[in-house]
C-alpha cells in the first residue's frame, strides 16, 4: 500500500507508471482525491523483504489536488515497509512432534496451545529466538500416517518476525503437516516358527528381504513381502519354546519397507 503526503489523483490501470524491485506490477487501481493506493504485484516470495517502489513520470499521471496539479516527481522512491506476517510450513517428524519452518526469522515464547494441531489435545511449542524453526510437541496423535492441519492462535501466542514492525503470525490457518513419521509394527507369534507383523499403516516391502528382519533366538527363512498392506508373516527356524516372546527387529540397512 502506498500512502501519499497529500490528496492525489491517478487514473486506474497505469501499471507501467510504477516499479517494484524484484516484482512485476499487475494491478494499479488508481486513486481519486485520496491519500492511499494499493498496488498488486507478482514475483515476490520473501515475507521479510522491503522492496523499493518507484514512480515513472513518463508513463504515469499522478497529480496532487492543488490548482497547480503538480505531478509526482519522476523516480520518486520509497522502500516498502515490512507489514507482511511470517508464514510457515509444517513437517511431522515423529508421532507427536511437528517441526514448523517459517518464511523468515521469528521470536517468541513457549506458551501452551499457541498452536493447534487437529486431533491433538494439547500443543506446546519451543521458544524461537531469531530462528526459522519452532518445534511443536503434541498429545493425542496416534496414527503414523496422519497429516494434521496446524494453525496459530494469536490470542494466546506471541510469535513475531524480527522486523521493526514485529509482524505476528496470522491467526488461524490450516497448514497440513507433511508425513515423515516412520511406520511402526506389533508382532504376534501364531505358531512355533511363525510371526505375524501388523503395521501401523499401509506399507510396501519387496519379497525375500530375509536380512531385513531379526527374530531373537531364530533364523529368518522367509519374508513374503507386502504390497499396500498392513500385515506380513515371517517364517523362522530355531525357536523351540512355545511360550517365548522373541524380540522382532527391522534392519533398515538391509530392507526397503516404506509407507
Amino acid at each position: 500500500m502506498l500512502t501519499f503526503s497529500e490528496t492525489v489523483n491517478e487514473p486506474a490501470a497505469e501499471t507501467s507508471a510504477w516499479t517494484v524491485a524484484g516484482a512485476t506490477v499487475i494491478t494499479v487501481p488508481g486513486v481519486e482525491a485520496g491519500t492511499t493506493m494499493t498496488i498488486t504485484t507478482t514475483g515476490l516470495s520473501s515475507t521479510s523483504s522491503t522492496p523499493a517502489v518507484a514512480y515513472v513520470a513518463a508513463s504515469g499521471n499522478l497529480l496532487d489536488a492543488s490548482a497547480a496539479t503538480n505531478e509526482m516527481a519522476n523516480g520518486a522512491t520509497a522502500n516498502a515497509a515490512d507489514q507482511v506476517p511470517p508464514t510457515f510450513t509444517a513437517d511431522r517428524t515423529a508421532l507427536n512432534t511437528v517441526v514448523l519452518t517459517f518464511s523468515e526469522t521469528v521470536t517468541g515464547t513457549a506458551i501452551l496451545n499457541s498452536f493447534t494441531v487437529v486431533g491433538a489435545s494439547a500443543v506446546t511449542n519451543s521458544a524461537p529466538s531469531a530462528s526459522t524453526t519452532v518445534t511443536l510437541t503434541t498429545t493425542g496423535l496416534t496414527a503414523t500416517d496422519g497429516t494434521p492441519n496446524v494453525g496459530y492462535v494469536s490470542a494466546t501466542g506471541d510469535i513475531k518476525d524480527n522486523s521493526v514492525a514485529q509482524n505476528e503470525v496470522a491467526n488461524g490457518g490450516a497448514v497440513a503437516a507433511t508425513d515423515h513419521v516412520s511406520p511402526t509394527f506389533t508382532a504376534a507369534r501364531t505358531a512355533l516358527n511363525t510371526v505375524v507383523l501388523t503395521f501401523s499403516e499401509t506399507v510396501n516391502e519387496p519379497a525375500a528381504e530375509t536380512s531385513a528382519w531379526t527374530v531373537a533366538g531364530a533364523t529368518v527363512i522367509t519374508v513374503p513381502g507386502v504390497e499396500a498392506g498392513t500385515t506380513m508373516t515371517i517364517t523362522t527356524t530355531g525357536l523351540s519354546s512355545t511360550s517365548s516372546t522373541p524380540a522382532v527387529a527391522y534392519v533398515a540397512a538391509s530392507g526397503n519397507l516404506l509407507d
